[in-house]
């Protein structure tokens, strides 16, 4: 059973585990304790353990990038509905798969198996070390299992991805700590992800003491490479368009909002946090969205 949110985990606007093993200089850049400084290399700490199991639909000009974690041995309902959209729609997947069994996984995705060592910022840089022509690809979408869903088609989603002339695109975005992308969904285009300073940072992704580290050294991070080199971004749901207050998580505070707007996901952990009130929501959508939040709910938890 998962321990219930801190006062200060309230207050932060959800997303950190571990408030007091970060501390922000005054641009809010960490600064690491002398005990506790990121550690090496993702794909280094990995070494030797990596493994391309096995290849799957052949990739063109567009392929979703997925990491994956589960430690209950299946695939649950959420991730196969996930994968059956996305090969419906034409786009080829490659899983990073970090779970410690192997899963019955569909013959058309490629599987990347790899220690559970990294997160998801280390799963996606593990994939891309050991297909690096992924760098190459005109549209390549990230996505992790961190999410339950759909409830509906995301096919308009992956159609407002492939249209978009933009470098980068996401689904959601937030203000705390500073403005970003949030990285449970987004993509790259106009060879954005080859372009050095992009590919300089997947390369560099390294062990990090805490979750809280992980956000704003990556997540946060990545957003403010984005926005120093000038890229151009999409992102379908904004934090302003959701009616999200500074500095709130968006997807902790507003789902319901976001549901309502269209976004056919939540995050697994706000079901924990949620509960049967969100359950209740998404039932509104159908019994077969109800079954993925019963699930889903009940998978985290159990972790």
């Amino acid at each position: 059973m998962k321990k219930s949110r801190s006062n200060s985990e309230r207050k932060s606007g959800g997303i950190f585990h571990d408030t007091n093993a970060l501390m922000l200089d005054k641009d809010k850049n960490i600064i690491y304790h002398a005990e506790r400084p990121p550690g090496m290399l993702v794909t280094e700490a990995c070494k030797g353990q990596v493994f391309l199991a096995r290849t799957g639909k052949v990739i063109k000009n567009k392929v979703v990038l997925y990491a994956h974690h589960t430690n209950d041995g299946k695939i649950t309902k959420s991730v196969a509905r996930q994968l059956e959209n996305w090969n419906d729609c034409g786009w080829p997947v490659v899983v990073v798969d970090s779970s410690p069994e192997e899963l019955p996984w569909p013959d058309y995705v490629t599987l990347i198996r790899k220690p559970n060592i990294g997160s998801d910022f280390g799963s996606w840089s593990v994939g891309l070390h050991t297909m690096p022509h992924l760098y190459d690809i005109k549209k390549i979408l990230f996505a992790n299992s961190g999410v339950v869903g759909p409830f509906w088609s995301f096919s308009n989603l992956l159609r407002d991805f492939e249209e978009t002339e933009k470098d980068v695109w996401g689904l959601t975005t937030n203000s705390d700590i500073d403005w970003h992308i949030q990285t449970y969904w987004f993509g790259f285009s106009n060879g954005t992800l080859r372009r050095q300073p992009m590919k300089d940072f997947w390369e560099g992704i390294k062990l990090q003491p805490t979750k809280a580290h992980i956000i704003v050294a990556y997540e946060v991070g990545m957003s403010r490479l984005i926005r120093k080199e000038g890229w151009s971004t999409r992102v379908v749901y904004p934090f302003q368009a959701v009616g999200v207050a500074s500095g709130v998580d968006t997807g902790t505070y507003n789902w319901d909002r976001l549901l309502d707007m269209g976004l056919p996901f939540v995050k697994r952990r706000v079901l924990n946090w949620n509960g049967w009130r969100m359950v209740r929501k998404i039932e509104e959508y159908g019994k077969d969205a109800a079954e993925l939040a019963t699930e889903g709910m009940s998978e985290t938890l159990s972790a």
